[in-house]
């Protein structure tokens, strides 16, 4: 009986039924309230208006970027100290691996292909707090104008 459960209750969030298989009526003003919020707060988080320019990736300071997960946030992460250089993440394992696992260290540059260090690559975030390593302020350039492009 849990699996039909477990089966039935992602389509209840969309308005289908609930786990009883029952209409759910109510759910199509709370999923409209909660869309508005989420579209909300991703503006208010990136920094623009309405009708606003946004550049595709901005860049985001290291100490607020997790290097294990590649992922921003809006507080700063536990620093980590490898030969010499900083790298930061976001919890004790992400900082243990970080001292441990030389391949979390390193990352590609999107645009020239070469590998980077990640404690001295300049980092820039999408609108989904992804974050993407480049070995230039040029790079980046490059790859915003043909982000900017494909919008």
């Amino acid at each position: 009986m849990s699996s039909v459960r477990s089966v039935r209750y992602p389509f209840a969030i969309l308005g289908a039924a609930n786990c009883y298989n029952r209409p759910m009526r109510h759910t199509k003003p709370i999923l409209g309230i909660l869309l508005g919020a989420v579209a909300l707060v991703g503006s208010v988080r990136s920094g623009t208006a309405a009708g606003e320019e946004r550049a595709p990736l901005s860049v985001v300071d290291s100490e607020f970027v997790c290097m294990v997960n590649d992922a921003s946030y809006d507080r700063p992460q536990v620093p980590v100290d490898v030969d010499g250089k900083t790298y930061f993440g976001c919890c004790e394992m992400c900082k243990a691996r970080l001292a441990d696992d030389p391949a979390l260290r390193v990352a590609i540059d999107p645009v020239s292909g070469k590998e980077i260090d990640k404690a001295e690559a300049i980092i820039a975030s999408d609108a989904y707090d992804r974050v993407f390593y480049f070995e230039s302020e040029e790079t980046l350039k490059k790859a915003n104008k043909k982000l900017a492009e494909h919008e």
